[in-house]
């Protein structure tokens, strides 16, 4: 996911501390797994992908 953001503009040192960390521990891979893990805390990912969602439109509202 990391350098989807930098492709983006948004570079890794950009982000706080625990959006790094989440973004970090993505891959694309991830995406295309036939099998949910059941060692994932999936609410959690839920709202740290809703953390970082909010802080990528606050960036573009920045940029208008």
């Amino acid at each position: 996911m990391v350098l989807l953001l930098e492709d983006c503009g948004i570079r890794r040192a950009d982000l706080p501390h625990d959006l790094r960390v989440y973004a970090d521990r993505r891959t694309v891979e991830m995406r295309y797994d036939p099998v949910l893990s059941p060692t994932i805390d999936y609410e959690t990912e839920l709202a740290s992908a809703q953390e970082l969602a909010r802080f990528l439109a606050h960036r573009l509202r920045r940029l208008r």
